[in-house]
């Protein structure tokens, strides 16, 4: 029986592969820093009136949080599906 990376061994399934390649050190901080410019931009833009009014409360600290999370997880995700379509041309697949 062909073990993983043997000739003959199944891929994983698509589903590890992204999760792998999402956990990966690389991936993970470089969500992290586009997150970290973004966050700022993206709280500038829609909570300007709070900010200028020092209305830094409970519910704008979990804006906050809630707004990284989305530069976090677009980087996350397009970073994952570029190694995983790398990994893919360098196994010899084709996309259908």
């Amino acid at each position: 029986m062909a073990g993983p990376g043997q000739p003959g061994a199944a891929a994983p399934h698509p589903l590890r592969r992204f999760v792998r390649a999402a956990g990966r050190r690389t991936t993970v901080g470089r969500a992290l820093g586009v997150a970290t410019v973004i966050t700022p931009c993206l709280m500038a833009v829609n909570h300007w009136d709070a900010i200028l009014a020092g209305a830094l409360d409970r519910v704008f600290l979990l804006q906050t949080a809630l707004t990284f999370l989305v530069p976090y997880a677009v980087s996350t995700y397009s970073s994952a599906r570029a190694e995983m379509a790398e990994q893919m041309r360098g196994e010899g697949h084709r996309r259908g």
